[in-house]
Order: structure tokens, then C-alpha cells, then sequence
């Protein structure tokens, strides 16, 4: 029983991920891959997924950066390519819309790095960095 409880809610996280359209090349948009961050969690529902990449052009598919999963949010940062906090918020779903939050002037495009504090519902703390790729 509890395999299928574990298989259903795998599913359920899957597919509440946007799904992935393949792209024209000419425009410069990339697809998005969500990485799954492992963690030493005794929480078995914890999850974390993370998108590589996000294109803010307003065509509907992958217009913004967020973390997906099951965890508690503490804080999700953005900072800029002279390690400024661009964006910042502690509310679950909120996401960054590849924008300046104290100006709302857009980013250019390239890679910018990411801080994401989490817990599990045991309240044992992790931290993720790493980068994602915006693509105007």
C-alpha cells in the first residue's frame, strides 16, 4: 500500500510540472529540464525540482523560475551576475519573472545563480545553489 501511495504522489508531482514543448531554435528559447535534488531526508514525500533554464517572453511556457516539490519554503533567492539579490521571497509559488523586483527592469539574457533554503516536513534544514539559464 505503501508503494502505491508513493507511485501516485511521484505522478502527481511529475505531472503538476509545466510540460515540455519543443521549440524553434531561431527564436533562442530553450526547453526547460527539471532536476530532482536528492536529499538525506527521512521524509519520504520530500522533494525537490529545479528547472535549468526559463524563457520570460510570454508565450505561456516556461515564462518563470520556481522550485517545484514537496517542502517547506524558507527562502528562494536570485542574484544578479555581480552577486546582488535581484529576487527574493519566503511564499511557496511564488517564482522570479526573469525581472528586477525593486526596478521591474528585465534581465539580460545568461545565467544567473540561485539559493533555495528548504525544510522537510521533520524540519531538517537543506540548502540548495546552483544556476539557471534565462533565455530572452
Amino acid at each position: 500500500m505503501k508503494k502505491i501511495f508513493l507511485l501516485i504522489t511521484y505522478v502527481l508531482i511529475l505531472s503538476s510540472c509545466k510540460k515540455e514543448e519543443q521549440h524553434n531554435p531561431d527564436l533562442n528559447i530553450t526547453n526547460a529540464h527539471w532536476y530532482k535534488l536528492n536529499a538525506r531526508s527521512a521524509d519520504t514525500l520530500f522533494s525537490v525540482y529545479i528547472p535549468n533554464s526559463f524563457s520570460p517572453n510570454g508565450d505561456g511556457v516556461n515564462d518563470s523560475f520556481e522550485p517545484k516539490g514537496n517542502y517547506l519554503l524558507n527562502t528562494f533567492r536570485v542574484y544578479s551576475k555581480t552577486n546582488q539579490i535581484i529576487f527574493e521571497t519566503k511564499n511557496i509559488g511564488e517564482a522570479w519573472d526573469g525581472r528586477i523586483s525593486a526596478s521591474k527592469e528585465t534581465v539580460q539574457t545568461g545565467t544567473y545563480t540561485y539559493q533555495l533554503k528548504v525544510n522537510d516536513s521533520y524540519g531538517e534544514a537543506y540548502e540548495y545553489i546552483g544556476s539557471v539559464m534565462l533565455f530572452n
